[in-house]
C-alpha cells in the first residue's frame, strides 16, 4: 500500500504529456485483458446431449482470401441455406471454416451436422450456427468425413492454451516494461 501511494504522489508531479502517456499504457493493458477475455473460444461450450442436427447437402461459398463459408442446403428446399461457423466466441463472428481443398471432395454430398447458437457474452452477439460435428459419407464415392464432438472440443481447448500462453507471456513482457517506465520517470 505504502509503494502505491508513493507512485500516487509522484503521478501528481509529472508533467501532463507524462500523464497522458501512462494513462494511454494503462488503457492499452485495460483493453489487451479485455480482449483475451472476450476472443476466449468454447464459452458456454454445449454438452454433446444439447446439439442440435440437421441434414442436408454440402455447399459452400467463396469468401476471398482461401476462405469459404459452410453451408448446408435443405433437403426438401435447396433454395433454403444455413451457414455455419467456427468461431466459437460471441465476440468472433467470422464464418469461415474450411479450405477450399477440403470442402471440394464433399461439396454435393450429404450430411449431418451437429450445431449450436453461441450464447451472448457482454453485449456480443453471435447469431451464426456453430459447427460441432460432421458427418459425410458417400459410398460410391468412398468419401467418409466425420468431425466428432470431442475432436471440435480439443481442438477449442488447443486454441485457447496457445492464445493463452501468449498472451501471458505478453502481459508478463508489457508490465515489466510499464514499470521500468515508471521508474525510469522518478
Amino acid at each position: 500500500m505504502r509503494h502505491l501511494t508513493r507512485r500516487l504522489k509522484q503521478f501528481k508531479v509529472l508533467t501532463l504529456t507524462r500523464k497522458v502517456q501512462i494513462v494511454i499504457l494503462l488503457l492499452t493493458w485495460i483493453s489487451l485483458v479485455v480482449w483475451a477475455i472476450l476472443s476466449w473460444q468454447g464459452r458456454d461450450f454445449p454438452l454433446e446431449s444439447e446439439l442440435n442436427y440437421s441434414e442436408g447437402i454440402v455447399g459452400s461459398l467463396d469468401v476471398g482470401e482461401g476462405n469459404h463459408i459452410f453451408m448446408l442446403l435443405d433437403l426438401s428446399n435447396l433454395n433454403r441455406k444455413e451457414v455455419y461457423g467456427c468461431s466459437y466466441s460471441a465476440f468472433d463472428t467470422d464464418s469461415s471454416c474450411f479450405g477450399k481443398k477440403y470442402l471440394e471432395p464433399i461439396e454435393g454430398k450429404k450430411a449431418v451436422i451437429g450445431w449450436y447458437i453461441q450464447k451472448d457474452f457482454l453485449g456480443f452477439h453471435n447469431g451464426i450456427r456453430q459447427m460441432v460435428s460432421l458427418d459425410v459419407e458417400d459410398v460410391e464415392a468412398r468419401i467418409k468425413e466425420v468431425i466428432t464432438y470431442q475432436g471440435t472440443l480439443d481442438a477449442i481447448k488447443g486454441m485457447n492454451t496457445y492464445m493463452n500462453m501468449g498472451f501471458i507471456i505478453f502481459i508478463a513482457f508489457f508490465s515489466y516494461w510499464f514499470w521500468r517506465f515508471m521508474d525510469f520517470i522518478e
